[in-house]
């Protein structure tokens, strides 16, 4: 796993992409708001025993497997971010809420009815074919949450072995805080950009191939060079970078690095 740790992060770069609307106070893991991407489709999904379908064998029902879907509060604003074949371009339009259903009509015309797991944190959406000689009839197509978005460090907190959590006091320990107003973008192109901040002023250096990516349970962030490995909390929205040295004389030994997401600059 990638854990490098920096405790003065000074080499970043901004690739210009588009950037997800920011989720900070308006989130509710309860609720759709955020950004979404698909997870795994089911074939027979009505019946007792839907079968998960294996994305290499069944690669036409995957085809939307980089495209990120984002749910906005204000007027109710859906984006369709289309990633694939070296190309992304995006869709808009409105979602409206029928208890846990929810109506999306693009500007094009286009309309999808999906469906909210409040239970298990995911989207559905539903496809049938009944003509027999089509290749799948009956389809669940299932959405996870992603961290599409804008972050920043929050707190630093201390897992030393056998001793409580502590969340390090920037005065006594900046060093730890020296990316404090550093602000990450995780941008539903996949791509990665940073903007460093320093002594009120923000730094945005230029990486056209910045990028980040799931990796099965945590993300990877590519900048310049600089990676990060990052796990996300949907419950509590927030990101967690972990380091650890194996120096026993070492200042600090196991640090979480937690990133919320800021309220629109």
């Amino acid at each position: 796993m990638y854990r490098k740790f920096s405790v003065i992060i000074l080499m970043f770069v901004v690739a210009a992409a588009v950037v997800l609307p920011v989720f900070a106070d308006e989130y509710d893991v309860h609720k759709i708001l955020g950004s979404w991407k698909l997870d795994r489709v089911y074939e027979n999904a009505s019946g007792d025993a839907p079968v998960e379908l294996d994305p290499e064998n069944a690669g036409s029902v995957y085809a939307e497997k980089d495209n990120i879907y984002t749910f906005v509060s204000d007027n109710n604003v859906f984006t369709a971010r289309i990633n694939g074949g070296g190309d992304s371009h995006t869709m808009l339009g409105s979602w409206e809420e029928k208890e846990d259903e929810y109506d999306l009509h693009y500007d094009n015309g286009e309309e999808a009815v999906w469906s909210f797991d409040r239970e298990n944190g995911e989207l559905h959406r539903y496809w049938a074919d009944p003509a027999d000689d089509a290749m799948y009839h009956d389809l669940d197509f299932v959405y996870k949450r992603v961290p599409a978005g804008m972050w920043m460090l929050k707190q630093v907190v201390s897992l030393a072995d056998g001793q409580d959590p502590v969340i390090m006091d920037p005065e006594n320990a900046a060093s730890l805080y020296a990316e404090k107003n550093n602000l990450y973008y995780l941008n539903d192109d996949w791509s990665a950009s940073v903007t460093v901040g320093a002594e009120n002023e923000l730094f945005p250096v230029e990486d056209s191939d910045g990028k980040w990516s799931q990796n099965g349970e945590s993300y990877l962030f590519d900048v310049d060079g600089y990676e990060m490995e990052l796990f996300y909390d949907e419950e509590l929205n927030e990101l967690h970078r972990y380091w650890k040295d194996e120096n026993l004389e070492g200042l600090y030994s196991n640090l979480d690095f937690v990133y919320f997401r800021p309220a629109p600059m």
